[in-house]
């Protein structure tokens, strides 16, 4: 493959990998080659690369006369997601207890409170159930920051 169908490729995964990881292109969603290649204004060949490399990650699947989709997790994927996620958190706040400073810790503990607040308005509200969810990316961005570990 030449230089120019590689940097084709390489812009075609990011953009696919992107929308699927934001809800853009669903999870079930089918994924027509041809209409990609169109959207993005290339020809099939860096486009079928793109798909080749998110379904070997497995983020797409595809199967004879079915096509192309996005992959549907089973429930073993989500539980491993789940375990994985839990070991992260806990070893994140277990570094966090040891290495952050005594503003760091006064900082989360008024941010935990202001999401937790926000939680119980968001269930009436959904602005409030938005701000939620921004504030608890930033709670868990901070827990990690707090950790003085640059991994």
């Amino acid at each position: 493959m030449s230089e120019n169908n590689q940097s084709l490729a390489e812009e075609a995964y990011v953009i696919l990998r992107e929308r699927i990881l934001r809800g853009v292109l669903p999870i079930g969603q089918v994924i027509s080659r041809r209409k990609i290649a169109g959207e993005l204004g290339m020809s099939l060949l860096p486009v079928a690369e793109a798909l080749l490399r998110l379904e070997l990650e497995g983020m797409l699947e595809s199967r004879p006369r079915a096509g192309t989709r996005v992959r549907i997790p089973s429930e073993q994927d989500v539980r491993g997601h789940y375990v994985v996620r839990e070991a992260l958190e806990v070893q994140a706040a277990k570094l966090f207890a040891e290495a952050a400073t005594a503003r760091e810790r006064s900082e989360l503990q008024k941010l935990a409170a202001r999401v937790d607040a926000l939680y119980t308005q968001g269930q009436k509200n959904q602005n409030n159930y938005l701000l939620f969810l921004g504030l608890h990316e930033k709670l868990h961005g901070r827990i990690a920051e707090g950790t003085h570990c640059q991994a």
